[in-house]
Formats: C-alpha cells, sequence, structure tokens
C-alpha cells in the first residue's frame, strides 16, 4: 500500500508514519496537498491538525476517485464537518484516542473492499456490454424478420456476416439495424 499523509508539522504525522510502516506499506508526508500527485496513492491521510482551506470538499474530491481510500483522523467523535463524506465506502473516519488500535487494520481491511469493489465494477461493466451486444443482436434479428426473414435465417445472416467481415455479432447487428449492410450479399 501506498499511504501519503498531508503533512501538518506536528506530532501525529510521525505517529501516524511509525503505525503504517511495515515492510508492504510505504509511507509517506507530503508537504502540500497538490492534487495531481495524490494519483500514486491508495491512502491519503488527513488530521484535524491539517490547516488547509475546505479540507472536507477537498477530502470528498479525493473520495470520489475510484482508487483512492481517504482517512480523516479527528480528536473528538464528531463528524459534522465531513457529514458529507460518512457514508462513501472511500471514507474511513478514526479517532485519534483510537488510531494506534484501529489505523492500521481498518485501512487493511477497507483497502480489500475497495479491491473487491473495483473487481466487481468491472465485471458489471463487462456484463453490461454483453448485455447491451445481446440487446443489439436481438434488435438486428427483427429487423431482418420484418424483412422477410424468420429468427433462424435472421440468427445465421448475423453470424455469416459477422465471420465474413470478422466483427463481432454487436457490430454487425449496429450495420444491419443502421442499413449499412445490403443482407442480399449474404443470403
Amino acid at each position: 500500500m501506498r499511504v501519503a499523509i498531508i503533512k501538518s508539522g506536528t506530532f501525529i504525522d510521525n505517529k501516524i508514519k511509525s503505525i503504517l510502516e511495515d515492510g508492504n506499506n510505504v509511507v509517506s508526508i507530503v508537504n502540500n496537498y497538490i492534487p495531481q500527485s495524490l494519483i500514486y496513492f491508495n491512502v491519503v491521510i488527513f488530521t484535524y491538525k491539517n490547516s488547509i482551506s475546505n479540507k472536507s470538499v477537498i477530502m470528498n474530491d479525493i473520495a470520489n476517485r475510484n482508487d483512492i481510500l481517504v482517512v480523516y483522523i479527528n480528536n473528538s467523535p464528531s463528524i459534522s464537518h465531513v457529514h458529507n463524506l460518512y457514508n462513501n465506502i472511500r471514507f474511513l473516519f478514526i479517532e485519534e484516542i483510537k488510531m494506534d488500535i484501529m489505523l492500521y487494520s481498518m485501512i487493511s481491511e477497507v483497502s480489500k473492499r475497495l479491491l473487491k469493489v473495483k473487481e466487481l465494477e468491472r465485471e458489471v461493466s463487462s456484463l453490461t456490454l454483453k448485455r447491451n451486444n445481446e440487446i443489439l443482436v436481438l434488435k438486428a434479428k427483427i429487423h431482418l424478420m420484418e424483412k422477410g426473414f424468420n429468427e433462424a435465417d435472421s440468427h445465421q445472416i448475423i453470424q455469416k456476416i459477422s465471420m465474413k467481415k470478422r466483427i463481432t455479432k454487436g457490430d454487425t447487428a449496429n450495420l444491419i439495424i443502421k442499413n449499412v449492410i445490403d443482407i442480399n450479399d449474404y443470403t
């Protein structure tokens, strides 16, 4: 894990660093908040000691990126100033008093879950693409059936065009629907 601690200039920076440093983590204390520099990290940690204006807006912006976990360490259980982030799965709120016990394990566990979420998002994307292609193929079959072909012939025509042109059935369906292909060349 690559962790960025936004520098507060207080003892808490080094305390966080000592909790998280082990053989698997690379922990850096970042002097200034520069959005472009955070793309190299999996986790970004802010504390109540940071003197950054619009801190909650900045944390929200980072947490809404799909690949960065935002951790906020506060000296009280109050979340009023970060309430807009509380239900974000990429945001973690930890009280300073519990930091020694919870910080490492919570970041590790949430990071694993975020990887699973990312994997599921890729799977959903793939299935959505597959479903959209199937819908296109069905629309192309209907288009061909309206021209007098039966369902089996429509299916064969789509397959034949796809193989001849070396394109997917979804792409073939698109061409058929847009009347780009002369069907008579394939019947």
